[in-house]
C-alpha cells in the first residue's frame, strides 16, 4: 500500500526517486524498494516523509484514504461562499446528531 501512495505524493510534489533519496539520505534502491512494496521505511523515515510531503502516516500506510495535503489543496479551490455553505451544513449535521442522541 505504501508504495503506490508514496509514489503518488512524491510525483505530485515534483520529486524524482533520486530527489527523495537525497532528501532522506538513503539510497535510490531503497526508495525504489519502498515504491515496489518490497520493503517499508522505518518509523523515523516515515515521519520524515510525512513532514516532507505534508501528509499523514495513516494515509501512506493505508489506514486512511484521505491525504491531508490534497484535502487542503482542494479546500483552497472553494470560494468563501462554498466554505460558508459547508460550515452551515456541518453545523446542521452536528445539531441533528445531538437531537437524535436525546
Amino acid at each position: 500500500m505504501i508504495g503506490k501512495r508514496l509514489k503518488s505524493v512524491r510525483t505530485y510534489h515534483g520529486d524524482r526517486q533520486a530527489d527523495l533519496a537525497d532528501k532522506l539520505n538513503v539510497s535510490l534502491s531503497t526508495v525504489k524498494s519502498w515504491e515496489r512494496d518490497n520493503s517499508s521505511p522505518s518509523y523515523e523515515l516515515l515521519a520524515k516523509l510525512c513532514r516532507l510531503y505534508q501528509t499523514s502516516a495513516d494515509y501512506l500506510i493505508g489506514i486512511s484514504d484521505k491525504d491531508p495535503f490534497m484535502q487542503s489543496q482542494e479546500q483552497e479551490k472553494l470560494t468563501a461562499r462554498d466554505r460558508k455553505t459547508l460550515q452551515l451544513f456541518e453545523d446542521f449535521l452536528l445539531y441533528k446528531h445531538e437531537r437524535e442522541k436525546k
